[in-house]
Formats: C-alpha cells, sequence, structure tokens
C-alpha cells in the first residue's frame, strides 16, 4: 500500500516546521510550556524535518497523522503529489452508475412500467388506454371515443355517427342506423322503434287508435279538429254535422254543396245547397235539368220557353229579358246575351268575363271565382269557423258562407 499526501499536508507539515505541537510525553508532565518539541535547539529543525519526511513516507492506517489532521483516500496518484479523489476513477464506485428510476436517456420515468406504460410530460401514462393520450402522447381521441389497444374508436356494441359514439340499440335518434331516428314519444329497443303497449307506430307518433282523433282507427286517420273527435275508434260529429267517410271534417249537408243532403253528393255549378238540396243559384231559374239566367239568355228570354229569333235576317239579343237587336249601353254581349257590364263582377256564369263559369264550390267575388263553405255553427258574422272572409249566405239569409283568403262578399 502507497500513501500519498495532498498538497494541503504537504503545506500542514511545513507549519509544524515553524510552531510543532508538544510531543505527547510533554504534554503528560508538562515541561513543555512553550510549545517546543523538548530537544536542544540546534537540533529541532533536523528533528522537525526528519518528523515531516517520515510523515510523508507513512501515514498511519487509521488515517490520522500525529497531528491530528485525518488521512486522505486512496487514489491514483500520478507523482505530482496531488492525489486524486476515491470514486472519481473509472472504477467501482466511480460516479458513473446511473440513479435509481432514470432511463437510458437520462429521463426519470419515475418506475413506470408494464404494458403500454409510458411517460407523457413527468406523468406516468397507459398509452393503450389513455384517450387523452391514445397510442402516443398528446394524441387525444374525439369526445365520445375510447383508446383499446392504442386506437381511437367506439366500445363494442357502439357505431360511430359523426361526431359521437352512440348505441343504435337503445338511442331513439340513431335507432338501428345513423340518423334513423324514431317519432316523438316512440323509444328505440333493440334497434327498432317501439311504442308502449296498447299504442300504435303511426310513423309520426304513437297513437291509440281508439281515442287519437289524430289517427282514429287508423294511421293518418283525422277527426274534425274542431267540431269532431274520436270514440270507440271512430270520428263522430256534434249536433248538427256529420262524418262523411272515416274521418275529415265535420259537414254541415243542409248547406254544403259538396255533401247536400248526403254525403258525396254535390250540386252543379249553377247551384247551391239550401236546406239539404241542390237549388238555382241566386238570379238564375231551373229550365229542365240546368238553371239559366232569364234575363239574358237569347234561347230562354224572359221564360224557359221563348226564344228571340232572327229578324229580317238578322239574330236578336236577349237583354233584361227582351229581344233586341243589339246590346244596350252599360252592358255587354255574351253568347246572345246582354249582360249587365257591373254584375260581371259576381256573376257566377260569367265572372270577370264572359262565358267564365265558376265551379260548383266557387262564387264569384271581385270578378273572380272564389272557393267557399258553409259556416257551420255560425248564422251571422264573425263567424269562428271562417279562416277568411265571412259574407251573409246569398241564398239563405239565415246563414253565412266562408271564402277563402281575404276576397271581398259577392254583390
Amino acid at each position: 500500500m502507497r500513501w500519498v499526501v495532498p498538497a494541503t499536508v504537504l503545506l500542514a507539515g511545513c507549519s509544524l516546521i515553524l510552531d510543532p505541537p508538544p510531543l505527547a510525553e510533554d504534554a503528560e508532565d508538562g515541561s513543555g510550556t512553550d510549545g517546543a518539541v523538548g530537544v536542544p535547539d540546534g537540533d529541532r529543525d533536523v528533528e522537525a524535518e526528519g518528523e515531516v519526511a517520515e510523515g510523508a513516507r507513512e501515514t498511519p492506517p487509521d488515517g490520522r497523522d500525529d497531528g491530528g489532521d485525518e488521512g486522505v483516500p486512496e487514489g491514483t496518484g500520478d507523482g505530482d503529489g496531488i492525489g486524486e479523489v476515491a470514486g472519481e476513477g473509472d472504477g467501482a464506485g466511480d460516479g458513473s452508475d446511473e440513479a435509481a428510476g432514470e432511463g437510458a436517456d437520462g429521463v426519470d420515468d419515475g418506475g413506470c412500467t408494464g404494458d403500454g406504460a409510458g411517460v407523457c410530460g413527468d406523468v406516468c401514462i397507459d398509452v393503450s388506454s389513455d384517450p387523452a393520450n391514445c397510442g402516443g402522447c398528446g394524441h387525444a381521441c374525439a369526445a365520445s371515443e375510447s383508446c383499446v389497444d392504442g386506437v381511437c374508436g367506439c366500445l363494442a356494441g357502439e357505431i360511430l355517427c359523426e361526431p359521437l359514439c352512440i348505441d343504435a340499440s337503445t338511442d331513439p335518434a340513431n335507432c338501428g342506423g345513423c340518423g334513423q331516428s324514431c317519432p316523438p314519444g316512440i323509444e328505440c329497443a333493440v334497434g327498432v322503434c317501439r311504442c308502449p303497449a296498447g299504442e300504435t307506430n303511426c310513423v309520426v307518433a304513437c297513437a291509440e287508435l281508439a281515442t287519437d282523433a289524430l289517427h282514429c282507427g287508423a294511421c293518418g286517420n283525422a277527426c274534425d279538429p274542431v267540431f269532431g273527435g274520436c270514440a270507440g275508434s271512430a270520428c263522430e260529429c256534434g249536433a248538427g254535422l256529420s262524418v262523411c267517410g272515416t274521418g275529415g271534417p265535420c259537414r254541415d249537408l243542409l248547406a254544403d254543396a259538396a255533401n247536400c243532403g248526403i254525403c258525396g253528393r254535390h250540386c252543379g255549378d249553377r247551384e247551391a245547397c239550401v236546406d239539404g238540396a241542390c237549388v238555382c243559384r241566386p238570379g238564375l231559374t231551373r229550365c229542365g235539368g240546368s238553371c239559366f239566367d232569364l234575363a239574358a239568355t237569347q234561347d230562354r228570354c224572359s221564360s224557359c220557353d221563348v226564344a228571340c229569333e232572327d229578324v229580317g235576317g238578322s239574330p236578336t239579343l236577349c237583354s233584361d229579358g227582351a229581344c233586341v237587336t243589339s246590346c244596350p249601353a252599360g252592358t255587354t254581349s255574351c253568347s246572345g246575351g246582354c249582360v249587365v257590364t257591373a254584375a260581371m263582377a259576381s256573376d257566377p256564369l260569367n265572372c270577370g268575363g264572359c262565358g267564365r263559369r265558376c265551379g260548383f264550390n266557387e262564387v264569384c267575388a271581385g270578378a273572380a271565382c272564389v272557393p267557399y263553405g258553409p259556416g257551420r255553427g255560425c248564422g251571422s258574422c264573425p263567424c269562428p269557423d271562417c279562416a277568411g272572409t265571412c259574407c251573409p249566405d246569398p241564398g239563405d239569409a239565415a246563414r253565412v258562407i266562408c271564402l277563402e283568403g281575404d276576397a271581398p262578399c259577392p254583390a
């Protein structure tokens, strides 16, 4: 074993030469009162130098020298008198070992182990199942997706209906597939829209067919929403009104030109329904099976059997029930008759022009043919049943008619 004295010890040795410590025996008997080593003055320097040299050659194994200084750890000195600190060499305990818990790249993994485990930042993450770091740090799945084996996707039993994963077996908005929504009130079971017990799936809604006024007896068979109702799977109407067919509006068979007297019988375009019978419209007279304006009809002028004949080879016209050779002022010649021009604004046979005839369910109002219907339950205007214009019935003063829109009443 070789002991190497560092420079600090050599310097301490120099101090020993100048002021050596007392010998042990001197300290015990108290004779060394001035700090001398107990040798003649002339030999002091020689002996001191010898002691330093001896200390340089041999340092006691306990690491302390005679002066109480601690020993120096063994190094790999190179002969320059300056030793190397133990542990800084290239042998075991030289400080090159990695600290516990550090990876090969020097990043502290905190002991992060296991399949799919990885360090994201300074946190141990299972990238095989973490939706915020799926398959790698920072790779986030969509809000409703899950991370399975490091891949973003839906859980078993779910499908992706962008942007969400849904259970198509129970989701009423995506029942059986994306976008296949169930109507309101209908639940989704096993991927099929299904109504509660006792109700029928009518596509747009679940319905109890026995009492549902919108689906009475069958899906889509609607009863009158104002005057009707559904009972025993059949539509019914209030007093004075009737059901025509299986549903639809309640009809006033006494005044409805489309259902006059009985359901389905409509009057002619020259007729109106009064008290359940088709009669000629006001201003017209029945001749045979049709109605005529005897004031302006050439072959029925003033009566059903009077016709205006040619006079001197020239045809005559019917004006105000009389045969004339030409129409007077204020009238218009229409097919052999002279029609009052101002009256054409409400004439159902010449509505706004010669020969323009209104249909059986229309009246001439404002020189235009306008659909109309009876005001159910009303004897005068205003009438709640009228969505448009309410007018007195031209053929029955005790009733009103309802015109579509805001057309004026017939004159």
